[in-house]
């Protein structure tokens, strides 16, 4: 199989990036800084977590670069698209520890602070999380955006002015051995 898997069409030039389906030492280096980021998500969702497998034990297995990279990633990704009350709902806090290390991994200790505030946060109100899954409704799910506590942690996250994509960028760039792949 070639170093690349397969190459989409389209105009915007999205679709059709490289995927990798391995990396390499040489490989790696000529990714550019601003798509290495994405070459390496694309690689762990499509290569690595297929076909609805526990993307938690599946990440569990793989080496602690790809675990930062994806678990930061994944927290931005989340945050982005609802806070801190989706990302807890969506990944049932599961990556927490793993997110803690990784964010002091790629130096992003502003923004670790606030993940152990979520942590304390998530912990105090986990029976709210957990009651929230079993009623699995969409009402239900809105009323945990009650939590001032998280609302506003979700503000101090958006304060940190940390760059997490130059950091993990740097952070790849600094382990590439981590990325490898057999």
């Amino acid at each position: 199989m070639s170093e690349f898997d397969h190459t989409f069409i389209n105009k915007d030039g999205w679709t059709n990036r490289k995927r990798y389906v391995k990396f390499t030492l040489d490989t790696l280096s000529k990714i550019p800084d601003d798509k290495i980021e994405q070459a390496i998500m694309d690689y762990l969702l499509e290569v690595k977590i297929k076909n609805n497998q526990d993307e938690h034990e599946v990440i569990g297995t793989l080496s602690k670069g790809f675990q930062y990279v994806y678990t930061t990633w994944k927290l931005e990704e989340y945050i982005d698209n609802g806070g801190f009350n989706q990302y807890l709902y969506a990944t049932n806090g599961l990556f927490l520890n793993q997110l803690i290390e990784a964010l002091s991994k790629i130096k992003a200790f502003k923004t670790k602070k606030v993940i152990m505030d979520v942590l304390k946060v998530y912990n105090d109100e986990i029976k709210t999380h957990s009651k929230t899954k079993e009623a699995g409704t969409t009402r239900a799910y809105f009323e945990t955006y009650q939590s001032a506590k998280l609302n506003r942690l979700d503000d101090k996250f958006y304060e940190t002015d940390e760059n997490l994509s130059e950091l993990r960028t740097r952070y790849i760039r600094k382990n590439l051995n981590e990325f490898l792949t057999k």
